[in-house]
């Protein structure tokens, strides 16, 4: 019988408690559920986007996830539990999922499509995400969840199939439906293509025109000031003061939702600026879009969403503006656009994505509609493989990409030089002095190009 590991995202009310109890009763007669964890009740710190996990194979911080690392690697099936809450998992769901960053590998492979980090473990496992909703939300959010999770999916050897529950079934309808997602996913989910189904998303994003912006409050969805979300905020900043001196504008950081939604209270305008976690909004972004919530409608208040990522296909931040339009609208607030593309200083085309970035906000400010200032250069995606694992061994070092891929264990330093597989089905000694070659180039390069 196949094992699965349950993170549960549920508790807030009690109608929660009782469709996460009829899910893991109906998940008891299909699989071997090692351990249930309540994320709600659990004292898990944010993600503190270090890295250290890609450079030394560990997480920098000590709690309760220690655990949770042991029993995810060794469970066939990983089980996310949570209310449907603005196209994503909620809250208490995605803080432990942000976490679960540091069980992948830092080698960037393709599939589907798409580029992304593996999981350090060549275990074959599922993804089955579980949510539930009302039946008029489920079919408004549906879409959006999809795709961030679908993508996330990729990980999975079995492949991913998300179940959508709906708050009217009974038991037994829950049951049901359980067991038969189960059945399937047990054989394994056929790939399908992700990009199109993203790029569809991508269209419905139609900004609103607006008013001149008055007070601006930049958000840096990051636990302090020097990541890079903080860098590109006050990179943000300073330019609306120096180009648009009749703007007040603010910048907090986003470690304390309370005191940001607080500060929501006084101001027309916001900036939420946040990296990509898995492929959606990380937890911490979706804390202070509930606390904001919190205070009531703001039919008043103009949105606007910058999401950045490293060295991968523009495409994967599409799922989470679309998780801050759907807030925007549950908010009744006005959307004004998106910006979304790469900002790390290794990447060839950061600089004149930041320059479009800039002209987006500025257009915004002065009230014209955003249609979203995309990364759209079209690279062929072998370059994408190529780049990208450039760019995490520059970063985090060669001897992290040798890494051995195998299941997290706490405590336990991994940094070996062993092979390590790639889009090539390996990662050879020879092929990182090319790429340490190709390097030493591409500095060149832009060093005469920009």
């Amino acid at each position: 019988m196949q094992t699965a590991f349950v993170v549960d995202g549920c508790g807030k009310t009690e109608a929660e408690v009782s469709i996460a109890e009829s899910v893991v009763s109906s998940l008891s007669h299909c699989y071997n559920i090692i351990d249930r964890f309540q994320t709600a009740k659990a004292p898990i710190t944010w993600c503190a986007s270090c890295q250290t996990c890609f450079s030394s194979g560990r997480c920098a911080i000590k709690d309760c996830m220690q655990d949770v690392y042991v029993k995810e690697a060794q469970s066939d099936i990983l089980v996310l539990l949570s209310p449907l809450v603005h196209g994503s998992l909620n809250q208490f769901t995605k803080k432990c999922l942000d976490r679960l960053l540091a069980t992948l590998h830092p080698s960037i492979v393709a599939k589907n499509g798409l580029t992304f980090h593996p999981l350090r473990s060549y275990k074959k496992r599922g993804l089955l995400p579980i949510v539930f909703a009302p039946p008029d939300v489920i079919e408004e959010e549906k879409k959006v969840f999809e795709c961030a999770i679908k993508v996330f999916g990729n990980h999975f050897p079995l492949g991913c199939i998300p179940v959508f529950i709906s708050t009217t079934w009974n038991s037994a309808q829950i049951e049901r439906e359980i067991v038969q997602v189960c059945d399937t996913l047990k054989q394994g989910v056929a790939d399908a293509p992700l990009v199109p189904l993203i790029r569809e998303l991508a269209d419905t994003y139609v900004p609103s025109p607006s008013e001149h912006s008055q007070r601006v409050l930049i958000i840096a969805a990051s636990r302090n000031m020097k990541g890079l979300t903080s860098v590109v905020s006050q990179q943000v900043a300073e330019f609306l003061q120096k180009n648009h001196s009749d703007v007040h504008v603010d910048l907090i950081t986003g470690n304390d939702p309370a005191k940001v939604a607080v500060a929501t209270k006084s101001v027309d305008t916001i900036i939420l600026i946040f990296p990509i976690y898995f492929f959606s909004c990380p937890g911490l972004v979706l804390a202070i879009m509930d606390e904001i919530s919190a205070n009531g409608p703001r039919p008043d208040l103009k949105v606007f969403a910058l999401s950045h990522f490293a060295l991968y296909d523009p495409e994967i931040g599409l799922a989470a503006i679309g998780q801050v339009k759907l807030w925007t609208k549950s908010l009744n607030a006005i959307w004004t656009g998106y910006a979304s593309g790469p900002l790390v200083p290794h990447h060839p085309v950061a600089p004149i994505f930041q320059r479009q970035i800039l002209q987006a906000v500025s257009d915004m400010i002065v009230g014209k509609p955003v249609t979203g200032a995309r990364w759209k250069i079209p690279i062929p995606q072998w370059s994408y493989v190529l780049g990208g694992n450039l760019h995490m061994a520059v970063d985090y070092g060669w001897i992290s990409m040798l890494s051995s891929r195998q299941p997290y264990t706490p405590g336990v330093r991994e940094i070996t030089p062993r092979t390590v597989y790639n889009w090539f089905g390996f990662f050879a000694p020879e092929l990182v002095i090319v790429t340490f070659l190709l390097f030493l180039l591409y500095k060149v390069v832009r060093a005469l190009l920009f």
